[in-house]
């Protein structure tokens, strides 16, 4: 007579998969703040993106002709110029305005930052510019042109 044989598969002895809440909720959780932050992050940009748009305004004007000097976009910052405006009291077309702002950073460094003084209802702004490890004031008038305002003198780059 012959004795039964019994066989386990291998896995009988196993035991159940542990669930891990914990895990998930942090994983979550860290997703949900990733997204979160990135939202606000486009909402922060997209508003600060058009409100240097804006034209209508000439704190916008002033904020947008210093951020293209700062990124170097000079093309850009020309054109937040009236056609008749004056630099150092030199009027400027767009390749003299390229090349003062080029010599600018040369001699003084890139513009690092800036900021505008005053309460903005005006048409004349005082710039606190930041160059390299300096820091001075520029003057700007700007004038109403239609429904845009345009920059008519600044007394530095």
């Amino acid at each position: 007579m012959s004795v039964p044989t019994l066989t386990q598969s291998p896995n009988a002895f196993q035991q159940p998969r542990k669930s891990r809440p914990m895990l998930w909720i942090v994983l979550v959780s860290i997703i949900g703040v990733l997204l979160f932050a990135a939202l606000v992050g486009a909402s922060a940009f997209f508003a600060l993106h058009t409100f240097f748009q804006q034209t209508d305004q000439p704190v916008p004007v002033a904020g947008n002709y210093y951020l293209a000097l700062m990124t170097q976009d000079y093309a850009k910052a020309y054109a937040d110029l009236d056609s008749q405006a004056t630099i150092n009291g030199q009027q400027v077309d767009e390749q003299t305005f390229i090349n003062m702002a080029k010599a600018a950073d040369a001699q003084r460094g890139t513009v690092l930052g800036y900021s505008i003084m005053g309460d903005g209802s005006g048409s004349s702004f005082t710039m606190s510019v930041q160059r390299g490890g300096q820091s001075y004031q520029v003057h700007l008038q700007l004038k109403l042109e239609g429904n845009a305002w345009k920059i008519i003198s600044a007394d530095s780059m």
